[in-house]
């Protein structure tokens, strides 16, 4: 492009522009173009001939008839310019200050200097509005092509267009000291339509799981005399009514909220079909090997098992069990169905405990569905209810739970078998239990509700006392505390932190390194220490006295040694807070926690305790919070709550 063509397509751009509206620009173009006549009908220096040239180059760019700062080619020249002529004007006035030309030169570079200001004042309303502006844009872009198909949204997304149309206008039009003052009205029409958006997504994901069901329920109604199923029908077709209207309006809030009665119509409606299929007697074995127990066993997992598969069927199979009478003798079958199906464990239901855990599961003669292991049975499925969903149908440490009729009790969980054994918490028993007053008062009590003995003599942290006074049954506690171990050894969580000072300071022992540190606190016989704690017998040959060590002296260490080593040996010390504090070698408890299975942990540990039975190893320090935190014990305070969250928040448990 010719200099000529430039000046030309500038003249041309110019006069394309609206009249500027500055006053004060508007007397600066005057006083360059009076300059600029003067200053070309006299003879001139080399520096005044510098300021004419560029007042002309000023000139055919048309900046002095017609200057708009929203034009980008022409901002630029001005500035160029300006600079050039303040500069050049500057140095001449230093020289001839006193001359004739000094008021021409110092009114073209006071013009220049009002086109400059103008030109700032320009680039930093842009940058303002620029900044105001952020994504705007962008998000109005997004949310137009979301909202373009969804109906009840046209009103919102005609407001945002009506808002943005005038604040873009304003901007094209260089005004951006009037666009910034329409856009809160743009972000607003906006930010309201980003929220019907968001509002339809939750109605979607609340709504579309029940129209899915809504269609299997039309299958299972028409699989039966459809009359027991009318009244459901009515509610489903008016709730689902209600619910899509409201929807179309654009009041996604009170659609999601309409859903509630549509989903329970539709979920009693399964129900109701899962109990008559269940009614339905099952075809007989063609083969005739199996039991009429084994056909009606399979037939119920795999009603509730197709139950399962449907949106929302676990749901469903949740409110069938509640409303299962225990009393019934199938039902015992239905909850094993149920626990599979919802819990991916398997449950049995056995007569007499044999009191030996490790025992193949075989072995044990099936219960015949006594109402007494079903009632467990049905609190068992509750209270799998409670925990994440990874910690148990996703744990690969937890295949089954045994359910005796048997009371001794008692429960307990084992990794070699991958199985939870409960046989406490029955008739009677299941109610009430000492374990809530425990847990509450930190003590332990006998059958008359006596104290005989207090676990924390020392108090506990007030972020680890006990939530509440609530009850707690034993059943609840003790299910809950062996899903605990299922959960403990499938991420190995003690195994890995368990050594930490804010997790108990556990260390795994043997009778040789409990024996060592005895003998170096007491200066005693250490092989006499050891034959105890080995064999579990008191040593029947006296400990040889060191020479030098006067008698009284020795006689009264042997007392100590020997209480000592009948406290470690008992079997019982993690219960005993002031017996723990008294036989504690420095700010360690030993003791003997399962027969020939030694531990040590941090006396002060024990402030941080919410039940005795925590103190015993590793493994109870942890059921024992697990049971606390989902039977609503643990303050949101505890130190180890933010460790549960963790673990609740995992969809896998690994180690």
């Amino acid at each position: 492009m010719t200099k000529e063509e430039w000046l030309q397509r500038m003249r041309e751009l110019v006069a394309s522009m609206p009249a500027p509206e500055s006053v004060d620009l508007h007397k600066g173009r005057k006083g360059l173009k009076l300059a600029f006549s003067k200053l070309k009908k006299g003879t001139v220096g080399s520096t005044l001939s510098e300021i004419v040239g560029l007042l002309k180059e000023w000139d055919q760019a048309g900046l002095s008839d017609a200057f708009d700062p929203s034009d980008d080619g022409q901002r630029a020249t001005a500035a160029r310019l300006s600079a050039a002529i303040a500069s050049a004007g500057g140095r001449w006035l230093g020289k001839h200050d006193g001359e004739d030309q000094a008021p021409v030169i110092q009114g073209a570079v006071d013009a220049a200097r009002a086109v400059t200001d103008e030109c700032a004042r320009f680039e930093k309303e842009r940058d303002g509005y620029n900044e105001l502006l952020a994504d705007i844009p962008k998000r109005s872009i997004v949310a137009a092509k979301s909202a373009a198909d969804v109906p009840g949204l046209g009103v919102r997304l005609s407001a945002v267009f009506q808002a943005q149309m005038p604040t873009e206008e304003k901007a094209q039009a260089g005004l951006y000291g009037d666009a910034p003052l329409l856009l809160p009205a743009w972000r607003d029409a906006l930010e309201a339509l980003e929220l019907g958006l968001k509002q339809h997504k939750l109605y979607l994901g609340r709504m579309q799981p029940i129209e899915a069901r809504s269609a299997v329920a039309s299958v299972v109604r028409a699989r039966f005399d459809p009359k027991p199923f009318d009244t459901l029908k009515e509610k489903i077709v008016e709730s689902r009514t209600l619910v899509l209207n409201t929807a179309k309006s654009g009041n996604f809030e009170d659609a999601r909220s309409f859903c509630d009665p549509w989903e329970q119509a539709v979920d009693e409606l399964l129900v109701l079909g899962a109990h008559m299929e269940m009614a339905v007697p099952p075809p007989d074995d063609p083969s005739g090997v199996k039991s009429d127990d084994q056909v009606k066993r399979e037939h119920y997992a795999k009603v509730l098992g197709d139950l399962g598969q449907l949106p929302g069927g676990t749901k469903a199979i949740k409110q069938l069990v509640a409303e299962l009478d225990p009393e019934a003798q199938s039902h015992g079958h239905i909850l094993q169905a149920a626990v599979k199906e919802v819990y991916g464990v398997e449950l049995k239901q056995l007569k007499g405990f044999a009191g030996k855990y490790e025992k193949d599961d075989e072995t044990w003669e099936e219960s015949d569905q006594a109402k007494e292991v079903q009632k467990t049975s049905k609190k068992l499925f509750k209270l799998l209810g409670r925990v994440p969903e990874s910690h148990v149908k996703g744990n690969d440490m937890f295949d089954k739970i045994l359910n005796f009729e048997e009371d001794t009790g008692g429960a307990a969980y084992w990794s070699t078998t991958k199985a939870a054994y409960m046989h406490c918490g029955r008739s009677g028993k299941d109610g009430s239990s000492r374990q809530g007053r425990e847990v509450n008062e930190g003590k332990a009590f006998d059958k008359n509700g006596d104290v005989i003995l207090d676990f924390f003599p020392d108090g506990r942290e007030v972020d680890c006392q006990p939530a509440n006074d609530d009850e707690v049954p034993y059943f609840n506690w003790a299910t809950l505390h062996e899903v605990g171990h299922a959960v403990d050894a499938a991420c190995g969580f003690m195994d890995g932190k368990g050594g930490g000072t804010a997790f108990g300071g556990w260390k795994n022992e043997s009778a040789a390194s409990v024996a060592k540190v005895a003998a170096a606190h007491f200066s005693y016989d250490e092989s006499w220490i050891l034959s105890w704690l080995s064999t579990r017998k008191k040593p029947t040959v006296a400990a040889v006295k060191p020479e030098g060590v006067e008698l009284t002296v020795w006689n009264a260490r042997t007392l100590k040694v020997t209480a000592w080593c009948a406290a470690v040996m008992s079997g019982r010390l993690w219960w005993d807070g002031a017996g723990s504090k008294t036989h504690a070698i420095g700010d360690r408890v030993y003791q003997e926690a399962y027969e020939g299975r030694f531990n040590s942990y941090l006396l002060a540990a024990r402030t941080q305790g919410i039940h005795g039975y925590q103190f015993r190893a590793p493994a109870e320090w942890f059921a024992e919070l697990y049971a606390a935190y989902y039977c609503d014990k643990l303050k949101p305070s505890h130190p180890f709550v933010p460790e549960l969250l963790k673990l609740a928040a995992a969809e896998k448990l690994e180690r």
